[in-house]
């Protein structure tokens, strides 16, 4: 009876291990995020935005949007993740898009993930 339970036992964990394996690495993962902003007064600062964050690593798209009466605008970014199945990760650094929105004298409002 201990020989069939611990029998068992093994079976479960191997079991387990192997289905743990079965993912492949690395895997992409994409976010999209979105950063509204306010002070904008010319289509160039909306323009070297997007350009500053197509340059930031992982980034593969980014777009403005400004709605001029109000002076607000936003930018919408993707980001893609790799992931490597390992506990080293090069996560995106969300620092580095407020520090664009303030060189270009915009003021930064409010910072969301879409999913």
């Amino acid at each position: 009876m201990k020989q069939f339970l611990f029998l068992m036992l093994l079976l479960t964990f191997v079991s387990f291990c192997a289905k743990s394996q079965t993912q492949t690495y690395p895997q992409k993962q994409s976010h999209t995020y979105t950063y509204t902003f306010e002070n904008v007064v010319s289509q160039t600062q909306l323009d070297n935005l997007a350009e500053k964050i197509m340059n930031m690593k992982n980034v593969t798209d980014a777009k403005t949007i400004c709605k001029w009466e109000s002076g607000k605008g936003q930018v919408i970014f993707m980001v893609d993740e790799i992931i490597t199945g390992t506990e080293e990760r090069d996560d995106f650094d969300m620092t580095m898009v407020k520090q664009a929105i303030i060189e270009q004298q915009l003021s930064p409002i409010d910072f969301k993930v879409k999913e």
